[in-house]
C-alpha cells in the first residue's frame, strides 16, 4: 500500500477499484469466450459461421484483454508509477476497439437516419481516431519518466509540470472524439426506434437490437466521459486519481452491453433460420 504518501485511505480505494474491476473483466471475458467457443462455433453449420476471428470477436476480444491490462496496470501504479505507462496504452487500444466495433454494428443505422456525407465524416474519424487515442500514452510516459502530478504515486499536491498539462489536454481531446462519436450514434439510434414505434412492419430487428443496445452503450460511456472530464477539473489533487480511477473501471462495463449485443444477435439469428427466415 501507499502507506507513506499520507493518503492511505484514497490509495486502497484505488486499489480496490482496480481489483475489482480485474475480477469483473475476467469473469465478462470468460463469458464472450465460452459463448463464441461453446455455442456460437459449436453449433455453427455454415463454414463461414465455424470461423473465430472476424471482425467482431476480434475486436471484443482485443478490448476485453485490454481492459484486463488497463485494471492490473492501474492498481500497481498505486505504488509504482512506471505502470501508468501500460495502462494508458491498453487503454487506447481498449478505446480504438470500442469505437470500431460500435462503428461496425451500427453504420447501416447511421446510412439509414442521416445524409450521406455523415457516415462519411463519421468514417474518417474512426479511421483517424486510433491516433488520437494512442497519443495519450505519451504525456503518461513523460510523467512516469521526469515525474509530475498525473501518474501513480506522483505527488499531486506540488507543482504543475508541463506532462502535466499535456497529459489533461489530450483527456480532453480525446473525450471530445468520443463525445462527438457518441452524440451521432446515440441520436441515429433514438431516430431509428422512434420510427419503430409508428412502423409496425418493414423494421429490421436486427438493426432494432443494435439501436437498443447500442442506445445503453453510449449512456455508459457518457458516464465515464463524466467522470474523465471531473478528473480534469480535480487535477493535481488526488482526489482526481480516485476518480481516474473509477473512469478506467467504468470501461469494463462499456464492453457489458457489446458482449449483450453480441448474444441477442446470435440468438435473434438463430430464430430466423428456425423459422425460415433465414
Amino acid at each position: 500500500m501507499s502507506e507513506d504518501h499520507g493518503h492511505p485511505s484514497f490509495d486502497s480505494l484505488r486499489e480496490i477499484i482496480s481489483w475489482s474491476s480485474l475480477g469483473f473483466g475476467l469473469l465478462q471475458t470468460a463469458f464472450f469466450l465460452g459463448f463464441v467457443f461453446l455455442v456460437e462455433l459449436k453449433n455453427a453449420k455454415r463454414a463461414k459461421e465455424k470461423q473465430f476471428a472476424t471482425p467482431f470477436n476480434l475486436l471484443l476480444l482485443c478490448g476485453s484483454f485490454a481492459e484486463l491490462i488497463v485494471s492490473v496496470s492501474m492498481a500497481l501504479a498505486v505504488t509504482r508509477r512506471f505502470f501508468m505507462i501500460p495502462a494508458s496504452i491498453a487503454l487506447s487500444v481498449a478505446e480504438a476497439c470500442y469505437i470500431n466495433y460500435s462503428w461496425l454494428r451500427s453504420a447501416g443505422i447511421v446510412q439509414e437516419e442521416f445524409p450521406p456525407f455523415v457516415s462519411v465524416w463519421m468514417e474518417r474519424l474512426v479511421k483517424s481516431s486510433s491516433l488520437v487515442f494512442l497519443i495519450q500514452a505519451i504525456p503518461d510516459i513523460s510523467i512516469a519518466v521526469y515525474g509530475g502530478g498525473g501518474g501513480g504515486n506522483a505527488d499531486p499536491e506540488g507543482t504543475i509540470k508541463w506532462p502535466d498539462i499535456f497529459h489533461q489536454a489530450c483527456l480532453v481531446v480525446v473525450g471530445g472524439v468520443v463525445t462527438v462519436f457518441d452524440t451521432v450514434l446515440i441520436t441515429a439510434f433514438w431516430l431509428f426506434l422512434r420510427k419503430t414505434n409508428v412502423m409496425e412492419q418493414g423494421i429490421d430487428q436486427h438493426f432494432v437490437i443494435i439501436a437498443k443496445t447500442g442506445f445503453v452503450c453510449c449512456c455508459v460511456c457518457y458516464v465515464e466521459l463524466g467522470l474523465a472530464l471531473a478528473s480534469v477539473v480535480l487535477f493535481p489533487r488526488r482526489v482526481g486519481l480516485l476518480v481516474r480511477s473509477v473512469c478506467y473501471a467504468v470501461g469494463q462495463f462499456l464492453l457489458t452491453p457489446l458482449i449483450l449485443m453480441k448474444v441477442q444477435l446470435y440468438w435473434h439469428k438463430k430464430k430466423e433460420y428456425s423459422t425460415g427466415g433465414g
